[in-house]
């Protein structure tokens, strides 16, 4: 890609990269460090053509998530696949999708901790 000049590089990641949830620290912390590396790679890749970005979804509905019983604010792949075409298109940096885990993550980055607690997703055994 860098040496035709052009090109899209994107990481799957989750609106869970963003903040900690009990339960799923590991989770969290790996969709973090996705964040965290597609950020320097696009810096690194300033100026080259090629740009990286990261996608942060919430739900989507898939036969991976079939079975869970608590899925806020969930899209169809459908839906999915639409914003993250329209976001590769536009070179985005980071979508994260729908647009209500957007507020919900703004909020819960902010919250104090006990409000996380309450509020974060249950761990998978209880979904």
């Amino acid at each position: 890609m860098i040496a035709q000049g052009t090109g899209v590089l994107s990481a799957v990641s989750s609106v869970l990269g963003f903040f900690a949830v009990p339960g799923r620290s590991p989770y969290c912390a790996s969709k973090a460090a996705v964040h965290a590396f597609m950020n320097g790679l696009r810096m690194d890749l300033h100026g080259t053509g090629v740009h990286a970005m990261t996608f942060c979804p919430g739900y989507v509905r898939t036969p991976l998530t079939a079975a869970y019983k608590k899925m806020l604010f969930a899209v169809d792949v459908d839906e999915a696949v639409r914003i993250m075409a329209t976001a590769v298109e536009r070179r985005v940096r980071t979508v994260t999708f729908p647009w209500q885990m957007c507020v919900l993550k703004e909020f819960l980055r902010r919250a104090p901790e006990a409000v996380v607690r309450r509020v974060g997703p249950p761990p998978r055994d209880e979904e």
